[in-house]
């Protein structure tokens, strides 16, 4: 099991909006904004490609991320694994969310399957990127954030995030089409 990139990271909080902030204390922008669907096979090759260089430039205090997951995708079964996904990371505890969520790309289902991201999986790779306690595993087998994710992604997408993965840098939408460094160079020349 592939855990993807592995850190070090900046300190992540859990935000109230179900959005998750990763910067340095005091690091107020530029303010790079990426909306994301676990299951979103662009998405996964985004993070996989980029992700890591983006948490890197928050761990040197070059940039303020904010993730807003959300159910992009629509259609069974891939609708559902999303959903559980979030419901998953949303368990997670802010010391681990940037590890776990990480794992979630590096070991994304195939589009084609059916079972995409079963709760005994997602426990599996929280257990994979340390989060042993019991309450993470009964929180994601419970599924106790699910029916939030629903109205956050109509939310979301009403406000035109449409599709995924999107990513605005100082409120000014990117193309996510963009090589690792071109991206680098864009963040750290809006300094």
């Amino acid at each position: 099991v592939s855990t993807g990139y592995a850190g070090p990271f900046a300190p992540v909080t859990l935000n109230l909006d179900n959005s998750v902030t990763m910067a340095q204390p005091g690091v107020t922008k530029p303010v790079l904004d990426v909306y994301e669907d676990f299951r979103c096979p662009a998405c996964a090759t985004f993070e996989n490609a980029i992700g890591s260089m983006i948490q890197r430039l928050a761990d040197h205090g070059q940039v303020k991320v904010i993730y807003y997951p959300f159910t992009a995708v629509s259609g069974q079964p891939q609708q559902a694994g999303s959903i559980r996904a979030w419901a998953a990371a949303k368990c997670a505890p802010a010391n681990r969310w940037a590890r776990f969520h990480n794992a979630l790309y590096a070991n994304q289902p195939a589009e084609t399957t059916s079972r995409g991201f079963p709760a005994s999986a997602l426990v599996q790779l929280g257990q994979d990127v340390g989060i042993t306690s019991h309450a993470f595993a009964q929180c994601v087998r419970s599924q106790k954030y699910a029916a939030q994710d629903p109205p956050l992604s109509d939310q979301i997408i009403n406000s035109g995030v449409s599709n995924a993965p999107i990513l605005k840098l100082n409120g000014q939408l990117l193309d996510v089409g963009q090589t690792s460094s071109e991206l680098r160079q864009r963040i750290l020349s809006t300094r």
